[in-house]
């Protein structure tokens, strides 16, 4: 979860519900809606680019002024944030003036659920082993082993459109975009999602190697305590850590 996201928990939601909000926190969330709109209104100009970033302008202004006002729950802004990501993404690029705007819509996306829902519960299933090599990564055990598990671990992944192409698996992810550059996340259980409405893939760990996207990251887990982010190299090994056979071709 970024900090971003927390501060618009607690500005947008917390706030408008008549909580005392620090002032910094709403200073932050002022300037990264001033930069997003900024950034956006700086590609209204560019060829064959104009409408769809005053389109998306428009979206980000109505999604925080509703949360603002209590018109919009959390929930709803973490479906509309993802669909709004992938139109940047496609439609403008991840890079340059549009930067802030995914930035907000990663952070509108990753909204917290409320501390009594699952998604955000830091216990490990003590059932699934990649929760627990989780927490044992968190608490400090080698990185490898994680990787290890899950590469022989099944894991959830939000998709927005799935085909196969030439016998592939052909899958188009949820962008998030974190400090870092651009990733798509994966889910050790599907109740740990925070996109809810979107379908979930289940695949095998070490699939992920063959159909992740190039030039992203892995957030696995994100919004909640026990999760991580793995880089694409990270992802790319996950099919060499275990054998073959046990990669599922169904």
């Amino acid at each position: 979860m970024t900090t971003l996201a927390e501060d618009l928990a607690l500005v947008c939601i917390d706030g408008c519900n008549g909580g005392a909000v620090d002032p910094a926190r709403i200073g932050r969330v002022d300037r990264a809606v001033a930069d997003a709109l900024a950034g956006l209104e700086q590609a209204v100009g560019a060829p064959e680019a104009g409408e769809l970033a005053e389109a998306l302008a428009s979206l980000v202004t109505q999604l925080v002024l509703d949360l603002r006002h209590g018109r919009l729950d959390r929930t709803t802004c973490r479906v509309a944030a993802p669909l709004a990501l992938e139109r940047v993404a496609r439609g403008l690029g991840t890079t340059g003036p549009v930067a802030p705007a995914l930035t907000l819509l990663t952070a509108l996306a990753e909204l917290p659920d409320e501390p009594s829902q699952p998604g955000l519960d830091p216990s490990p299933d003590p059932d699934l082993p990649l929760e627990v090599a989780l927490a044992g990564s968190i608490s400090g055990s080698p990185r490898g082993d994680l990787l290890e598990v899950l590469g022989a671990s099944s894991v959830h992944v939000p998709v927005l459109h799935a085909e196969v192409l030439d016998h592939h698996l052909s899958l188009r992810f949820l962008p998030l975009v974190l400090r870092d550059g651009v990733a798509a996340c994966a889910f050790s259980r599907p109740s740990r999602s925070t996109a809810p409405g979107v379908p979930l893939l289940e695949l095998a760990g070490a699939e992920l190697a063959d159909v992740w996207p190039p030039g992203h990251a892995l957030s696995l887990n994100p919004g909640s305590v026990l999760g991580t982010v793995l880089t694409e190299r990270e992802v790319r090994t996950l099919a060499t850590r275990v054998p073959r056979a046990s990669v599922s071709t169904a």
